[in-house]
């Protein structure tokens, strides 16, 4: 396994800022998710996506705001031209696989009810991104566990499962049991939890142990993406801090 981490740790910095960040403390990828202190999208400069592009770190994933569940087909279409909108903009930097979301459930209606169309919305918007670049769908939100998330994603081609692995543990699924109904996973993310408060690595209170465990006993030799949410929980420390802390835990992991 490789470890990258998500540039949700470095709100405010710069493509440069990151990259430089990742070299000095040894990742060999990052997940982008913001640069230069916004969140990155369709319209983003092509000019980030070019300093994106030769920043000379490996993209991990670009990862995309594209909910698929939803109560109308125009907001499914919205979602499905978000996805290949980014997936154009993967091709650009280099990446083989972008993120997007099953998302809450829409008030008023069931997963039974919905099921059927957010596949088809999803297996349209796959055929619609170019050969080269598979869509991953996170276990998050009303998608966490990994037989819910395995509704939406079985029997499609180049569609699979970005499995994060607080969300699974969180709501009390063992990782054996996620990687059972989802198969091996297209990226792993990685962070812990005490309670509803994100911690460091290791200092929380799931078995990240397991997870990896698990991982390695399904075969799985893709990338572990650290996810420091600093963007989202500014309370947090500061990604000069959290991130050799966390490349050394999973690296302990890995050993």
């Amino acid at each position: 396994m490789r470890i990258g981490f998500s540039s949700l740790a470095c709100p405010g910095w710069t493509v440069e800022q990151i990259a430089d960040t990742a070299r000095r403390f040894g990742y060999e990828g990052i997940e982008w998710r913001l640069a230069d202190g916004e969140l990155l999208g369709p319209r983003t400069p092509d000019e980030v996506w070019e300093r994106i592009a030769s920043c000379g770190v490996e993209a991990v994933c670009l990862d995309t705001s594209a909910v698929f569940v939803q109560a109308d087909e125009e907001a499914r279409r919205k979602a499905r031209r978000h996805t290949a909108a980014m997936a154009e903009r993967a091709l650009q930097i280099g990446v083989p696989c972008i993120r997007v979301f099953g998302g809450a459930m829409p008030a008023g209606h069931t997963r039974e009810a919905l099921l059927e169309s957010t596949r088809r919305a999803l297996a349209e918007a796959v055929y619609e991104v170019p050969a080269g670049v598979d869509v991953l769908v996170e276990t998050h939100d009303a998608w966490c566990r990994g037989p819910e998330v395995a509704q939406l994603v079985r029997g499609i081609d180049r569609l699979g499962v970005l499995w994060d692995i607080a969300h699974t543990m969180r709501i009390g699924e063992a990782p054996a049991d996620t990687i059972r109904h989802t198969g091996v996973p297209g990226l792993v993310h990685i962070k812990d939890t005490a309670g509803e408060a994100l911690t460091h690595l290791g200092e929380g209170e799931l078995d990240l142990e397991e997870a990896i465990d698990v991982l390695v006993g399904a075969g799985y030799d893709g990338w572990v993406s650290v996810e420091w949410e600093k963007l989202w929980h500014p309370e947090l420390d500061e990604a000069d801090v959290a991130l050799p802390k966390a490349i050394d835990f999973v690296r302990g992991l890995l050993r």
